[in-house]
């Protein structure tokens, strides 16, 4: 394994670890940028972020997990600029780093919470993002709290519900974990958890428009999170229609809180990301070696 903390971006204020491919492994010619989730160190919920880079590192890729000015161990950026729109233009600052440094030019990106937010518009933004995984992204709370209580009315009537919830048994527990994780250590960025995230029909839109832009996205919920019911509201039925058919994979991780505290789920989520990049960036190298030969 070949990982090296560096410093890049504007002032070579941002730090970072890249993680270069094993020397076994055959390079994909992509980067994968991992952003932090919410004020969380770049090393992730539970060390998650570190387990995705070394297993796409031995898949072939480049990976790159860094933190945002004025989280982890990146100096706080002066002016006034807007979280979002800095966190934004940090990782394109990333990606450049990685074209220059390694000679890269397509990449993914990968967030968790509001880590998904940031991908998203990162993506949105630069097209040289050709596939992002999105976790628990776009997690409205006033959406989906409301949804999970109208799925838990009936539950509510069960006594073998009631005995689940207190044993500590019941998803209803985990629910709980992940609001209060949305609230106060993920969503925590400078602004209330709802102002910097998009109308639900601008969302819809921007799913839309990477779509019809050939990227792939893959969308992942935890649990019952506030996010997931979003996307049910939301997504699932645009989802099932061209082109997010063919571009948009959905995966419901129901027994996972939204930290990956478990082991097996943050080995299931790696296991996840791991195929599905590596199986991605296999079909575009296909269909760019059909079109140069179709062009000769």
């Amino acid at each position: 394994m070949n990982e090296k903390a560096l410093l890049f971006g504007d002032g070579k204020s941002l730090v970072g670890v890249v993680t270069d491919p094993e020397p076994s492994a055959t390079p994909l010619g992509r980067g994968v940028i991992i952003l932090n989730a919410g004020v969380l160190h770049r090393v992730g919920p539970n060390r998650i972020h570190v387990q995705l880079a070394r297993a796409l590192s031995r898949e072939g890729f480049v990976a790159l997990r860094f933190d945002f000015s004025g989280i982890g161990d990146s100096r706080q950026a002066g002016g006034h600029e807007h979280f979002v729109r800095r966190a934004a233009r940090e990782v394109t600052e990333a990606m450049d780093f990685l074209e220059r440094s390694r000679g890269l030019s397509q990449f993914v990106v990968v967030g968790i919470c509001a880590g998904a937010d940031h991908g998203l518009q990162a993506s949105l933004d630069d097209s040289r993002v050709r596939g992002a995984v999105l976790v628990d992204g776009y997690n409205r709370l006033s959406l989906g709290f409301g949804m999970a209580l109208h799925r838990y009315r009936q539950k509510l009537l069960k006594p073998r519900s009631w005995l689940r919830f207190i044993t500590g048994r019941s998803l209803t527990w985990t629910a709980l974990r992940n609001l209060v994780a949305s609230r106060h250590s993920i969503r925590a960025v400078l602004a209330p958890p709802d102002s910097t995230l998009p109308a639900p029909e601008e969302f819809v839109a921007q799913i839309q428009a990477l779509a019809g832009r050939g990227t792939d996205l893959l969308l992942v919920y935890t649990g019952i999170s506030a996010a997931y019911y979003n996307y049910k509201r939301l997504l699932r039925r645009k989802v099932s229609s061209a082109p997010l058919r063919e571009r948009v994979r959905i995966e419901h991780l129901a027994d996972s809180d939204h930290l990956f505290t478990l082991r097996p789920n943050r080995e299931r989520l790696v296991e996840l990301v791991r195929v599905w990049a590596r199986d991605r960036a296999g079909r575009s190298e296909a269909a760019t070696t059909a079109a140069v030969r179709a062009a000769h």
